[in-house]
């Protein structure tokens, strides 16, 4: 979003709606149309925490915030929870860049995929496995995009990647579609 919050209300919902998950990491992202008061007119969540009550809370927070505005529109609200007691063995998946990438395969069933979809918007995420050599082996959807066809088109393009030589690790690849 390329606007201010005029008003925040209380994280403290949400945040406690976080702890009473059991949640160790979410990173849930909202997205949200605004009229040109900065006042919310939809919102919806497009990237879920994975835990219901989790997502009801920051949709209900979402309601109450106030946007800097002169003109309606929309955008995208990112959250990041992080349960405080993390140790380093069960920290968040580094995102593996695009500058990591030896070899990017075509995009063209993935994006004949979602051009297939009712969706607007879309999100899914992936996380892979590869070995040192660069080569991937294994990929998990671990965030649906709401659609078979697209999570499966997703799934089969990432098995193709080829990172650049180094340590074996893995990453998450997150993939973010809209329609003009």
């Amino acid at each position: 979003m390329r606007v201010s919050l005029l008003w925040r209300p209380s994280l403290e919902p949400v945040q406690a709606a976080f702890k009473a998950s059991g949640l160790r990491v979410a990173e849930p992202v909202l997205l949200i149309a605004y009229d040109a008061d900065g006042r919310p007119t939809n919102i919806d969540v497009v990237k879920s925490s994975r835990h219901r009550d989790l997502d009801r809370a920051i949709v209900e927070w979402a309601k109450q915030v106030r946007l800097a505005t002169t003109s309606a529109g929309s955008g995208r609200i990112p959250f990041s929870f992080i349960d405080e007691t993390l140790t380093e063995d069960v920290a968040p998946i580094p995102e593996i860049r695009v500058a990591e990438l030896a070899f990017k395969p075509p995009l063209k069933a993935v994006l004949q995929s979602f051009a297939s979809t009712d969706f607007s918007e879309a999100f899914a995420e992936v996380h892979v496995d590869y070995a040192a050599d660069g080569g991937v082996t294994d990929v998990r959807l671990v965030d649906s995009s709401g659609s078979a066809s697209l999570d499966k088109a997703v799934v089969a393009w990432s098995k193709r990647i080829k990172l650049k030589p180094g340590t074996a690790g893995m990453g998450r690849l997150p993939f973010v579609f809209r329609k003009p």
